[in-house]
């Protein structure tokens, strides 16, 4: 099954799903448990789980337009370690041209802890991709993409 192949329930109250196709305005995106499949689509700020042995280690945020009532800027990515006692963090790696733009990470913190937003201005409506992963002694464990949409 490919990573857009198993969707909640929620993923068809959400403007569309990733395809071949651009991005909708409202980012969709969708995070593997680590075996390629997708394990969910939720509204903005959008939010999909990390998981790690089949467990939810955390989560990774992205927020696509600024939020004034908030004070998030447009274009922000964090993640959040929700998973207390394992000793492992989240990142997530904001993947533009090619290259990594900005890293989200916990690592140095204990759960639950949530990092600062990242933010930077990137091309309005174009797609992008964030690598999750979860980690422990500076091990990186590969999680799944976040699709988004700027």
């Amino acid at each position: 099954m490919n990573r857009i192949g198993r969707t909640s329930a929620l993923a068809v109250a959400v403007v569309g799903l990733w395809g071949a196709a651009a991005l909708p305005a409202a980012a969709a995106q969708s995070a593997s448990d680590g075996v390629g499949e997708s394990v969910g689509i939720l509204a903005d700020p959008h939010s999909v789980p990390v998981m790690y042995g089949g467990v939810q280690r955390g989560l990774v945020q992205w927020q696509q337009d600024p939020d004034a009532a908030s004070g998030r800027k447009g274009d922000s990515i964090r993640v959040c370690d929700t998973y207390s006692g394992d000793g492992r963090g989240v990142e997530a790696r904001l993947i533009v041209n090619g290259s990594v733009d900005r890293i989200a990470t916990t690592q140095g913190h204990n759960a639950p802890y949530c990092s600062p937003w990242k933010s930077g201005d990137l091309t309005e409506g174009k797609g992008y991709i964030a690598k999750t992963y979860t980690m422990s002694n500076n091990v990186f464990t590969f999680a799944g993409d976040f699709h988004v949409t700027a």
